[in-house]
């Protein structure tokens, strides 16, 4: 009846006295404390890792002069987080230790950050100058707050291109098209324990989503069709949409063939 695969190898058993934590998005049923567990058991065995890195560095005497950093590429691969472009998908691990650069912890960034900060900031920190079309910004150099950031989804396993905008209140999604399959709710598992706590947008999801982040940070009630939000739609629709073409969007010209399309057509036509 099906294969699970959770987050864990045969090297790494969940800690069954482990307190479970269900992120708020899922519903807090056995299915999910049972992949949660799994989830903050790998989390466990990452960080013994991470240790075994530092102690290293510690003991070799390269500590002072290294910049560690550590992030991820996409949020928890659970449903209505991984393979989206609600909060919970988004969301990454960011944290950088540098002790020849004053890195030494105790310092959180609470304004709009995003990994295409990473490089910027990085060649900050060498003395380097980066590219003028270089996207992100140091993080270093003294700044105003971003106002917005963009987030985009086009391909995983099936075609889902969605984009959006986000600032510290508000975000929109628009979803340009919908593979009608399971594979919307992205999980760590092909067979999925966990539910979202939302009701499933898999086979009924609108072309725009908007949230108040501020009053739904789970992303729950969608304002797009609210005449009270109309000011903030507009206003987010046109700056999404200048992004969009700011990078040449693709998806501004047509849908995007996917990269098996691609192959299979050269190959069709060098035959």
């Amino acid at each position: 009846d099906g294969i699970t695969m959770g987050f864990l190898g045969d090297h790494v058993p969940p800690d069954p006295d482990a307190d479970v934590t269900v992120p708020g998005f899922l519903q807090d049923d056995p299915g999910s404390r049972e992949e949660i567990a799994e989830l903050q058991a790998a989390v466990g065995y990452l960080d013994e890792a991470v240790g075994r890195v530092l102690d290293t560095l510690e003991e070799s005497g390269l500590a002072e002069d290294t910049l560690v950093l550590f992030t991820t590429d996409h949020g928890l691969a659970l449903p209505r987080a991984k393979g989206t472009l609600y909060d919970s998908g988004l969301e990454t691990a960011l944290i950088a230790r540098a002790p020849l650069l004053g890195w030494t912890g105790g310092h959180v960034r609470e304004e709009l950050v995003s990994n295409i900060d990473i490089v910027p900031t990085l060649l900050d920190a060498l003395g380097l100058e980066a590219p003028a079309d270089l996207p992100g910004r140091s993080l270093l150099a003294p700044s105003p707050p971003r106002e917005h950031l963009f987030g985009q989804f086009t391909f995983h396993d099936y075609y889902e291109p969605m984009r959006c905008v986000r600032t510290e209140r508000y975000k929109l999604i628009v979803n340009f098209d919908h593979a009608l399959t399971h594979a919307a709710a992205s999980t760590q598992s092909w067979r999925p324990r966990s539910t979202p706590l939302a009701p499933s947008l898999d086979w009924d999801r609108p072309r725009l989503e908007l949230y108040d982040l501020t009053a739904d940070p789970l992303e729950i009630c969608n304002l797009a069709e609210d005449r009270e939000h109309e000011h903030i739609l507009e206003q987010l629709r046109a700056e999404l949409l200048g992004w969009m073409e700011s990078v040449a969007d693709p998806l501004l010209d047509g849908p995007v063939a996917s990269p098996t399309y691609q192959q299979t057509l050269a190959r069709v036509q060098r035959g």
